[in-house]
């Protein structure tokens, strides 16, 4: 996998002077699905590669590879084979936006693979599922139609997207989040979980504010983050283009949840309440 990301678009031209293309996709899907799983990994990690740097390569086989990814999500031999294919096919969607006809026909299988996986609980496969269903969320600009699968279990998806340290995995995925909130504002808003749900969306939101350095990947949130009187949350990153349209989303989305609240003032307030001190001061002076 280290000479697709070195070679980058130029990999699709050395396969085919090699005379091996035919060859190669085949081989490919066979070592995804070899019954060592090592062989596995390796072979995922080539293919998430080859999604991010190469897309052209695997489109003769697009359809044949989502069923291989999703097979691997379904196993439960080997976590870090699931992880693989969690983070292959995250790189997958990334391509895909605006363009969601190729994940239209395995929706259902997809969203009954990756789902479960957020919810889990298990430590590293909870933060690689959630990036992978917040950019499943983004193919379409509209949520991927989790709306109707999710109500009442957004507040774990929330929990996983505050986990993830690396910044663009954490970007994107919150990005796609709330575009299924956009489309499905029950997600948020849902009469028996709407305390928890945006509490849980005011943590996650607050995850973004804690960096290992200044401009580098996030840290967890920690209990003096929260609670301590000394304020150490820093300013939302807006360095690049993603990292802005989230901020304005963020801002979108608590205002369309303040205006919505069916108990108005009292009802924000329960909210407020709920969250450590520093969060409250968080949203009163930021967004």
């Amino acid at each position: 996998d280290g000479m697709v990301e070195g070679l980058g678009g130029n990999f699709a031209g050395l396969l085919n002077a090699s005379g091996k293309k035919e060859q190669f996709l085949p081989m490919l899907q066979q070592s995804c699905l070899f019954d060592v799983g090592g062989v596995r990994m390796s072979g995922l990690a080539v293919l998430g590669d080859l999604c991010s740097n190469a897309p052209s390569v695997i489109s003769p086989a697009f359809s044949e590879l989502v069923k291989v990814i999703i097979q691997n999500l379904n196993s439960r031999r080997w976590s870090k084979v699931v992880n693989n294919a969690l983070w292959s096919f995250g790189e997958l969607c990334n391509q895909c936006i605006n363009e969601p006809q190729g994940l239209l026909p395995f929706q259902e299988k997809l969203l009954s693979a990756i789902i479960p996986l957020v919810l889990s609980g298990q430590v590293g496969i909870v933060e690689n599922a959630s990036t992978a269903l917040g950019r499943l969320a983004r193919v379409d600009n509209a949520g991927f139609g989790m709306g109707r699968v999710l109500v009442g279990k957004i507040d774990v998806w929330l929990e996983g997207v505050g986990l993830i340290a690396d910044r663009r995995e954490k970007c994107q995925a919150m990005i796609g989040l709330l575009l299924a909130v956009r489309a499905s504002p029950e997600l948020l808003m849902s009469e028996n979980t709407r305390i928890s749900s945006v509490t849980a969306f005011m943590m996650c939101v607050s995850s973004f504010h804690v960096r290992v350095m200044e401009g580098d990947d996030f840290r967890p949130l920690e209990h003096e983050d929260l609670h301590h009187a000394t304020y150490t949350f820093l300013e939302f990153p807006r360095d690049d283009e993603e990292f802005v349209n989230l901020y304005n989303m963020i801002g979108q989305i608590t205002s369309s949840v303040v205006q919505g609240m069916p108990g108005g003032a009292e009802e924000v307030g329960k909210c407020m309440r709920a969250v450590p001190m520093n969060v409250r001061k968080l949203f009163r002076e930021v967004y």
